[in-house]
């Protein structure tokens, strides 16, 4: 008999071995406790189960956002997965993940989703659970090699400093609020959400580069970055003010040739002001993974808002 519910703890063998068949990739266990136990707001997940069995399941991760001096309450949709031997199958005149999904809708109060599905996953939730018609974000990529090696000497009042242990929540905290103003759309990126995400993270390796005003003894611009396949990932960074960002984003280029990257890779919406800064110091725009949302309050959003205003980072990815 088929039962569709709210995910319990002694399901997480099941959960992860469901994962391991649909991905091409594989969760362990300290990534599953860390996603859906540890993540700052909390998280949550609804299962259809056949008798004994785990076959689809349904997760979100609960993320305050700040947009225009207000604080949203969303859900970030992820690991949606049916098993293969069940994806063609109608249970009740629906398919699993989409009766699975309207139960995580019913029990669970929220100003919007948003996600980053695979093209299939995008056009059904489109089709039939009512998200907006699918985007792709922009990925924004600068082939380098030792030419782009900046000489930056005359900003002796900034110093760069490369590590977590050069920072405290204090500091994570303060470079959210001085520059957060810049990101008209964001999840809420203050020190627990930072050290969650990036330095607690059991499945991938983060450095966190900070330019700090040794004068005025404060941090200007961060970033967090991994380094994959000879190539550097900006997955999420802050700045205060354009011109701090045109020299901190140069320092990042020296840093990545230092380590021997062939390419350094951001994701930004295109809409923002520093696209044309990127533009500028020789970035091509690609495209990248879908992006959608489903509206549950239209007085707080709307589509056009989040298509335009979003500051995604591939950090937001999960």
């Amino acid at each position: 008999m088929m039962q569709i519910r709210r995910f319990r703890d002694d399901d997480a063998e099941q959960i992860i071995q469901l994962f391991n068949n649909c991905f091409d990739r594989e969760m362990s266990q300290n990534e599953w406790i860390w996603k859906y136990k540890k993540s700052p707001w909390g998280s949550v997940a609804y299962v259809a189960v056949d008798g004994r069995e785990l076959v689809s399941y349904y997760g979100a991760i609960k993320c305050a956002i700040s947009y225009q001096g207000t604080l949203l309450w969303t859900y970030q949709a992820c690991d949606v997965m049916t098993h293969p031997d069940y994806r063609a199958r109608i249970f009740g005149k629906k398919p699993l993940i989409v009766r699975t999904a309207e139960l995580f809708y019913k029990e669970n109060v929220m100003d919007f989703t948003f996600g980053f599905p695979s093209e299939r996953n995008a056009r059904l939730h489109n089709l039939v659970l009512g998200w907006s018609q699918h985007r792709k974000v922009a990925l924004f990529k600068k082939n380098l090699n030792v030419k782009n090696i900046n000489n930056l000497s005359k900003y002796k009042p900034y110093i760069l400093r490369i590590g977590w242990d050069k920072v405290n929540a204090k500091d994570l905290d303060e470079v959210w609020k001085s520059c957060s103003k810049s990101l008209s759309l964001s999840i809420l990126k203050e020190s627990k959400y930072l050290s969650w995400r990036y330095m607690d993270n059991p499945s991938h390796f983060y450095s966190l580069l900070t330019l700090k005003d040794i004068i005025k003894k404060t941090i200007v611009s961060s970033a967090i970055v991994k380094s994959s396949d000879s190539e550097l990932y900006v997955v999420d960074f802050f700045y205060n003010g354009r011109e701090i960002f045109a020299y901190f984003w140069q320092l990042l280029e020296t840093y990545a040739i230092k380590i021997q990257a062939k390419a350094i890779n951001v994701w930004i919406n295109y809409k923002e002001d520093i696209a044309k800064d990127l533009i500028g110091l020789g970035y091509k725009i690609n495209e990248g993974a879908p992006f959608a949302l489903r509206i549950m309050n239209g007085h707080a959003i709307t589509s056009d808002d989040f298509y335009t205003k979003y500051r995604y980072r591939i950090g937001d990815l999960l």
